[in-house]
């Protein structure tokens, strides 16, 4: 049983030998460290672990501390330590686990509670795109959501369902999308449509009533085998939403778990009235940005903003015109390097004092708040404001969700 942490647990400080004394034994305690140390010079702090619970269960972590034969190791994916006697864990191949390429071979848990195997495909800073072992399917996964496969880990499991997408037989049991409901469900294949280019499937749903057509014929995209998941995500994880087509949708944090591999998201700056259910596919791990990126130093400093003007119709006898207003002068923005933002945001008001944070932009997006690397902060109304670079010593602000904006040139 592993023993756990206490938060205050020291290692004691014994001297081993006294200054400037280089006797015969001293010689022999070190060359007794040289040798111990090099024997056990695997099990460092970083090395890469796996062992039993006392649920029974296996997990993965890291040795953050090491006390002679104790050593703490920090879970994977839990905010959780524990002390072990080397006798209790098994070193993975850390070679492996601390170089992750493309064609890495990982495991990994996935929502339904099994355990899947795959390769690695692409790599986008801390995201990794993974071929599953024996589908016809990838997914994206953050380095905290897999372990890269050494000696002792699971195998791959058996395959008991079509291997590839595009092979389907009549009588198999699969996913399907249904595009009427924007989810997938289960159904059976009925039909092999042979004359259709792309090659499509016929399938009738297992409970009809719940659909606007108790059937569809729909293409490989469309089909996936029954049971798969993706990795399983847990309460408050930051994830980009995507719609069920594949284009991007939002950023948003999983607020809701629910059954059969979905997931009830709240989008950035939304009302709760936008808080909706996707399928486990719809959602990949956040983008992130460094702080440290040119995108972010570059809205560092004090800023004078400025309300845009808005166009309006009018018309006048036969005559329509489009006129503009001039806008309007805005309450300054500082922006600090330490992370905190001063936002003089109304007039005659204490200015709103907090901290920002870097916000991503996702791949694939051209236009919207989430199309450009930036940070976001609050109003004195708690409303959450996305700021990013527009051009040279002028930024760019937004509303998340709602779009109001003003723009913002560097004050010399």
């Amino acid at each position: 049983m592993l023993m756990l942490a206490r938060k205050n647990d020291k290692a004691s400080s014994v001297p081993l030998f006294k200054k400037n004394h280089l006797t015969g034994k001293l010689i022999f305690n070190l060359l007794f460290l040289f040798i111990f140390s090099f024997l056990s010079s695997a099990q460092t702090i970083g090395s890469k672990v796996s062992f039993k619970g006392t649920d029974g269960r296996t997990y993965t972590g890291i040795i953050k501390e090491i006390k002679g034969n104790q050593y703490k190791i920090k879970y994977d994916s839990y905010d959780y330590e524990a002390w072990a006697q080397q006798s209790q864990f098994t070193l993975l191949n850390n070679t492996n686990a601390n170089i992750i390429s493309i064609g890495t071979r990982i495991s990994f848990p996935g929502t339904d509670g099994k355990t899947y195997t795959g390769i690695i495909k692409e790599i986008q800073g801390n995201q990794y795109k993974v071929k599953y072992d024996g589908y016809d399917f990838e997914a994206w996964l953050q380095r905290n959501q897999f372990t890269v496969i050494g000696e002792n880990t699971i195998a791959t499991p058996e395959i008991k369902q079509p291997a590839k997408n595009g092979d389907w037989k009549v009588g198999d049991k699969v996913e399907a999308y249904d595009m009427y409901k924007d989810k997938w469900y289960n159904g059976t294949i009925t039909i092999v449509l042979t004359d259709y280019n792309p090659q499509q499937w016929r399938v009738t749903f297992d409970n009809p009533k719940e659909h606007t057509f108790e059937y569809l014929s729909l293409t490989a995209q469309q089909i996936r085998p029954r049971g798969i998941r993706g990795a399983a995500f847990t309460l408050n994880t930051r994830v980009d939403a995507y719609y069920a087509s594949g284009t991007p949708k939002g950023r948003a944090t999983i607020i809701e778990i629910k059954d059969n591999g979905r997931y009830k998201v709240h989008y950035d700056g939304c009302g709760a009235y936008r808080d909706e259910e996707v399928d486990w596919s719809q959602v990949k791990p956040e983008s992130t940005v460094s702080s440290n990126h040119t995108d972010i130093t570059a809205l560092y400093g004090k800023w004078a903003m400025f309300v845009y003007g808005y166009p309006n119709t009018v018309i006048h006898g036969d005559n329509v015109y489009r006129e503009y207003s001039m806008g309007a002068k805005a309450p300054p923005l500082q922006i600090n390097a330490d992370g905190t933002y001063v936002w003089y945001d109304e007039y005659n008001k204490p200015p709103v004092k907090g901290n920002w944070a870097t916000h991503a932009k996702i791949e694939g997006l051209t236009m919207g708040t989430e199309a450009e690397n930036g940070i976001v902060l609050k109003d004195s109304h708690g409303v959450l404001w996305k700021i990013h670079k527009d051009r040279q010593d002028h930024i760019e602000a937004r509303t998340m969700c709602s779009g109001t904006t003003q723009g913002g040139t560097r004050i010399r």
